[in-house]
Parts: C-alpha cells; structure tokens; sequence
C-alpha cells in the first residue's frame, strides 16, 4: 500500500511539473510569434517607406535633368538640392543625440600664442588620456592655439630656437604651464 501510495505521488508531481514547463515552453512560443509578427510589420513598413523616399528621389531628380536642359538659374537647382536634403534625408532617428565621452568637454580654438612649462610636466596622448607619452622640462616652450578647461594643445615646438610643428597629438595640464 505505501508502495502504491508513493508511486502514485511520483507520478502526479511529474505530470505536474511537466505542465508547468508546458505552460512556461507555451508561453515563451507565444512572445516569439509576436516578436515575429512586430519584426515582418516594421519591415513592411520601411519597404514602404523606402519606396516613397525612391519615389521622390527621382522626382527631384528629373526636376534638377529639366532645370539643366533648360540652362535655368543654378538658384533654383540649389533650392532643390535643399529640398532633397531637408525632405528626403531628414533623420529619421528617434534616438536623442548622445556624446562620445570625448566630445563631451568643449575645446576652444583661440589665436596661436608661444607657453612654457612652469615645471617639469607630462605629455598626454590625447584630450582625456590618462597615457603619458613623454615628459617635459620646466621652460620648455611650445604653442597652442586650441584648449578645454583642463588641457591645452600643443601644436609646435622649438628646437633650437626653431619652431616645429607637433606630429602627434600632444596635451598637457594647464596647470603647468604659462603664457609667454
């Protein structure tokens, strides 16, 4: 009898458990068909909408061939490049403008002037590197004509009283150095 009894509990918690993971297996098929159903409509859609943008491609198109057979003012050939720009290649992205971390502090070109170090200063490989690609004497003098609010440019240099333009991208802390 316990046998019995025991056997009978194994095999209802089995059909139990396999129906749940039916249900779960049943479930998931659903929010795939779906999925599918959300991809081939949005598919569709940018066919159509393709098709529109062809459609008014070759529209324009022709209108610019008839303006240049005609010899008509380049005026009205520009307007309708302005057109197809501002209609046909209108961004169609939803997104919001997102900033590469590098472009995110502002960089402020002003007229070339001569600076030196107040000390001894490292050299960084770029704007927000933290790599450190030489090491400057205090008094060496260089030029910028480009800086953020941490950093500066160097763009050239000067080798025995001679000025050199940089070749690679070099920046240094604006602590630590001066205006000549």
């Amino acid at each position: 009898m316990k046998f019995l009894l025991f056997t009978f509990f194994i095999i209802f918690s089995s059909h139990s458990f396999a129906s749940q993971e039916i249900q779960r297996i049943d479930s998931m098929v659903h929010d795939i068909e779906e999925l599918r159903q959300n991809y081939e409509k949005r598919i569709t859609e940018l066919q159509e909408q393709n098709s529109i943008y062809e459609k008014k491609i070759s529209s324009l198109e022709n209108q610019i061939d008839i303006l240049k057979n005609s010899k008509k003012s380049n005026k009205k050939i520009e307007k309708i490049k302005v057109v197809v720009e501002k209609e046909v290649c209108k961004d169609e992205n939803k997104f919001p403008n997102l900033k590469l971390k590098h472009q995110k502090e502002h960089l402020n070109h002003f007229e070339a002037s001569a600076f030196r170090f107040k000390d001894d200063a490292p050299i960084y490989a770029d704007l927000n590197s933290n790599v450190i690609v030489d090491q400057w004497e205090k008094n060496t003098s260089f030029t910028s004509n480009l800086k953020s609010e941490k950093r500066i440019k160097i763009t050239g240099y000067f080798v025995d009283k001679i000025w050199k333009k940089a070749e690679k991208n070099m920046w240094v802390d604006l602590d630590d150095v001066v205006k000549r």
